[in-house]
């Protein structure tokens, strides 16, 4: 027995097919939207990040020796996330001694800042961000928050500047971390 007489059969196949197209169109776009980074442009930087984390403000205290200029945070939540920051070395570096005068002026300090928050460092390792040549070091089981976390932290240096990119993530977020941290790493960009 049929519900619909035989003539309606094709307009009802036909208004299952639209509504089928329509509802895939829709998801596609909802995830092409929730996809798409978000822009940060400030401080003479710009740079993406994840469109479900948070851009935050409040306190920085950067370790003993760093003359922070600016900060700026991104929060995937209380434990996770990433912060952008400048600092000033007082006098400019050119790149090719970049790596010289991070390990002199500046990884004497991170290794502290790690050490007392009870975790281990390792690196750096060479890599680039923005056609500059950049380190990144990775410091592991610190205790920053209530969490136990890993931390990434990528150096690069512009004039009398060095900028920071650090991302901080929980074993059961770093996947995540990982993914919008290189997001924010690709896209950055000194104006």
């Amino acid at each position: 027995m049929s519900l619909a007489p035989e003539s309606s059969r094709p307009r009802l196949l036909l208004r299952i097919a639209l509504l089928v197209v329509v509802g895939i169109v829709a998801v596609l776009a909802a995830k092409y939207y929730i996809q798409r980074p978000l822009t940060f442009e400030g401080n003479g930087v710009s740079l993406e990040y994840p469109r479900t984390w948070e851009k935050v403000t409040g306190s920085f205290t950067p370790p003993a020796g760093i003359n922070l200029v600016w900060a700026q945070g991104f929060a995937l939540d209380d434990d996770n996330g990433a912060g952008v920051a400048a600092a000033s070395l007082g006098a400019a570096v050119p790149e090719q001694f970049l790596s010289a005068a991070v390990r002199e002026q500046l990884q004497p300090t991170l290794e502290q800042a790690v050490s007392s928050a009870g975790g281990t460092i390792a690196g750096p390792q060479s890599i680039e961000v923005d056609g500059r040549d950049a380190l990144i070091y990775n410091a592991s089981n610190l205790t920053l928050t209530a969490a136990i976390v890993d931390v990434s932290i990528t150096v690069i240096a512009e004039g009398s500047f060095v900028y920071f990119i650090a991302c901080q993530s929980t074993p059961e977020r770093s996947t995540e971390v990982d993914e919008g941290c290189e997001t924010i790493r690709t896209s950055f960009s000194i104006d």
